[in-house]
């Protein structure tokens, strides 16, 4: 291809060619492409298992991002759960108990991210039925008046609303949250 015009640096005539795009291959990744066997997927995602706790969903978008068939993804879950990799009871209580304590979650947004993972609300319901309701109310009390002495508000009512807003936004009910900003710490 010849030198569309030229350009000098230091003196030296240099030629610019112009780039022109070459024929587009396909990825080698691309889903069509992969040829992954069962064992392989299988081995994957029980490493995938071993590492945390997983919910079947998890486990099935993971399987398809490797290329796996939805059929594939079916048998290989039912396999993995009868293995002891999956389990959708224990990922609820793991998930539930373990949001609770190390990023004080209330249970209305532990619901729903339990629902958002597809566990069954039988099985969401059990797993709430862990958290101690006298922790859950010290632990609405303790982000209650870490969020009051952050806020910055001359006017009371509105230094209520965002501390309100804060808790409800962490998933604790509305009015067990209001209910506790207004004085009523008994227990």
């Amino acid at each position: 291809m010849p030198p569309s015009r030229c350009f000098f640096i230091g003196g030296i005539e240099l030629p610019l060619y112009r780039w022109q795009p070459g024929p587009h291959k396909r990825m080698e990744n691309d889903r069509e492409n992969r040829d992954v066997s069962a064992e392989v997927l299988k081995s994957k995602a029980a490493k995938f298992c071993a590492y945390q706790e997983r919910s079947p969903a998890a486990v099935e978008r993971k399987l398809l991002s490797w290329g796996a068939s939805r059929a594939q993804c079916q048998q290989l879950i039912d396999c993995l759960t009868d293995e002891g990799f999956v389990n959708d009871r224990r990922f609820a209580r793991e998930f539930a108990l373990g949001k609770f304590r190390q990023q004080h979650w209330g249970r209305i947004r532990i619901r729903s991210e339990l629902a958002g993972h597809q566990i069954p609300p039988d099985r969401i319901d059990e797993a709430l039925a862990l958290i101690d309701q006298a922790l859950y109310i010290r632990k609405l009390d303790t982000l209650i008046d870490k969020k009051r002495m952050s806020v910055t508000e001359n006017s009371m009512d509105k230094a209520l609303q965002k501390t309100a807003a804060y808790c409800i936004q962490k998933g604790y009910e509305p009015a067990l949250v209001w209910e506790r900003l207004r004085g009523g710490k008994s227990e």
